[in-house]
C-alpha cells in the first residue's frame, strides 16, 4: 500500500512539473535587443506623415507646421 502512495504523490508531482513549465510565460524569452534610434531621414519622414495627416483632415497651414514640429521634437528627444 506505501509504494502505491507513493507512485500516485511521484506521479502527480510530475504532473504538477509538467504544468509549470508548459505553462503560458513560463519560460518565453523576450527580444530584449536595443532597438534602432531613428535617424535624421526617419524623423523627417514622421514628421511629413503627421502634417500629411493634418492636411489629409483639413487642417490649415498652421496646424501642419504645428504637426510637422512635434512629430520632429518628439523623434529627435529618440534619438
Amino acid at each position: 500500500m506505501k509504494t502505491k502512495k507513493l507512485t500516485f504523490v511521484t506521479l502527480l508531482s510530475a504532473l504538477f512539473i509538467t504544468a509549470s513549465v508548459f505553462a503560458p510565460g513560463y519560460a518565453r524569452q523576450t527580444d530584449k535587443r536595443p532597438t534602432k534610434a531613428p535617424t535624421g531621414a526617419d524623423c523627417q519622414a514622421y514628421a511629413t506623415a503627421a502634417a500629411d495627416k493634418v492636411k489629409a483632415n483639413g487642417g490649415t497651414a498652421a496646424q501642419q507646421q504645428a504637426a510637422y514640429s512635434q512629430a520632429k521634437m518628439k523623434c529627435q528627444g529618440k534619438m
